[in-house]
C-alpha cells in the first residue's frame, strides 16, 4: 500500500508552524537540486528501511543534522539521507513536533486532541 501524504496538515505546518528561513530554503533552487541529487545518489530507496533489511520508496530527503540547528549544512550530501514518509515523520518527531500538532499512526502530521 502506497503512503499517502496528508497535504492539508502539511500546508497547515508550512504556512503557520515552520520557520521563514525554513519555508524559504525548501523552495530554493539550490535546495530542490540537491533533493533530486541525494533521491539519485540513494537510488530512490529509505535509508533508514534499508538499513532494516527492507526496500520503501523515498518520498523526503532528511538533514541529519537540523537544518535550523546546522545552517551551515543546509546542502552538505553528508547530512542528507532520503527516507520514506513514516522513517522522516519518526525523525521529526523525536527532534521536536510543533506545538499543538502530532503523528498519527501512519506518520501523518496532525492536530492533537
Amino acid at each position: 500500500m502506497k503512503h499517502q501524504r496528508n497535504s492539508d496538515t502539511d500546508r497547515y505546518y508550512d504556512r503557520y508552524e515552520r520557520d521563514p528561513r525554513a519555508r524559504a530554503f525548501y523552495r530554493s533552487a539550490a535546495w530542490l537540486k540537491m533533493r533530486r541529487l541525494i533521491l539519485e545518489r540513494d537510488h530512490g530507496l529509505c535509508q533508514e528501511c534499508l538499513r532494516h533489511g527492507r526496500y520503501t520508496p523515498a518520498t523526503a530527503v532528511h538533514h541529519k543534522q537540523e537544518l535550523l540547528k546546522r545552517w551551515d549544512l543546509r546542502l552538505d550530501p553528508d547530512n542528507l539521507e532520503s527516507l520514506c514518509d513514516p522513517c522522516h515523520n519518526r525523525e521529526r518527531a523525536g527532534a521536536s513536533t510543533a506545538e499543538g500538532l502530532t503523528f498519527d499512526a501512519d506518520g501523518n502530521l496532525v492536530p492533537v486532541g
